[in-house]
């Protein structure tokens, strides 16, 4: 998890959700108070669970975190370089 303030990186940490189930990994976002999830893949269910609750979803991410996040930054993540294979 990356926080941001003002387009610039201000601290960095990590959420652990592989063991939670979909609404159990929805409440930790939330109260991570997470606006925008950046992501390879994601359940269609999932997607709309996140996105209902106001959580913005950027699917079919791929690269280098740093790479991905710096793109982000610039508003780049639409670029054909971070699409995975077979994103439409």
């Amino acid at each position: 998890m990356v926080e941001i303030e003002e387009n610039r990186q201000i601290s960095r940490s990590e959420l652990y959700l592989d063991e939670l189930s979909p609404p159990q990994r929805l409440d930790v976002l939330r109260h991570a108070g997470v606006s925008t999830v950046i992501c390879g893949g994601i359940s269609d269910a999932f997607y709309n669970m996140i996105e209902g609750a106001g959580i913005k979803t950027i699917t079919g991410i791929a690269g280098e975190i740093e790479e991905v996040l710096a793109a982000f930054l610039a508003d780049r993540l639409d670029e054909p370089y971070f699409y995975m294979p077979g994103h439409g």
